[in-house]
């Protein structure tokens, strides 16, 4: 099914997605809301995907129950979704959620518990959050975020959380110590990928600290994504050249059992 509006065709079929413009020139309808009136989404009836641009508590509650819902934020006046938006995730049991732009999730979102989610999507996420979570999520699969800040190795606690599977951490900026602090937490990931921004040349590039940490902590790891990002100055006296970092993970471990 296809409908035009304002000569753009949207489609409509098992994902649906709304798109809302504004004008600093004049007051425009409301776009969603004009499409809202004039389409009945419960006619949908395989709809389960929903992303959303910019929207406010009414949108969010006249749409109906999903699977998976997305919503990018680009004005902060809308963080008032938020709060209906706990209510919608148990009243849906909502399965994924993915929220663009939008970080500490916890200080804006009235947690459900327990949570249904099986897929998380934020921006940035703190220590706190993290751990708050993942201890009232029992189902979440995949959690992806930009970063996770505030922590500290003396954080350290004796506990896990073998529910999840599959983490991202999408601008890491986090230390050695204190990732391995953060993955300590989560044995039972099968994929994790990491992008690591202006990270030392320490034991985050070291092929041996990573296989060790791995065979001891993360035993059911089958897939991973690391990328290192680094300015490297010849002239330093920590100059170490590109072959030799490749040779670190030239061993059995990462040829033969991870298959590098």
């Amino acid at each position: 099914m296809c409908c035009l509006y304002n000569n753009k065709h949207i489609l409509v079929s098992s994902s649906l997605v709304f798109f809302r413009k504004y004008s600093v020139l004049s007051k425009q309808s409301n776009k969603i809301d004009f499409l809202l009136t004039n389409f009945d989404t419960r006619q949908c009836t395989r709809l389960n995907s929903l992303t959303l641009l910019d929207i406010d508590k009414t949108e969010l509650d006249r749409v109906l129950p999903l699977i998976s819902l997305s919503i990018q934020f680009y004005h902060a006046s809308h963080r008032v979704l938020i709060l209906p938006l706990s209510k919608v995730i148990m009243k849906w049991n909502l399965q994924q959620l993915h929220l663009i732009n939008e970080s500490y999730i916890t200080t804006i979102l009235s947690w459900p518990i327990p949570c249904p989610l099986n897929h998380l999507t934020i921006d940035t996420c703190t220590y706190t959050e993290f751990m708050y979570i993942l201890g009232h999520s029992p189902f979440l699969r995949t959690f992806t975020m930009k970063n996770c800040i505030g922590m500290n190795s003396a954080h350290s606690i004796d506990v896990s959380y073998s529910q999840l599977t599959s983490l991202i951490i999408n601008f890491c900026y986090l230390s050695f110590k204190n990732l391995n602090l953060l993955l300590s937490y989560t044995p039972s990931i099968t994929y994790l990928k990491l992008i690591i921004y202006e990270a030392e040349m320490d034991s985050l590039f070291d092929g041996s600290p990573w296989e060790e940490f791995i065979q001891t902590k993360l035993p059911f790891l089958n897939k991973f994504h690391f990328c290192f990002r680094h300015t490297i100055q010849k002239n330093s006296e920590k100059y170490i050249s590109i072959d030799s970092l490749i040779n670190q993970y030239r061993t059995p471990f990462w040829l033969d059992k991870k298959n590098v």
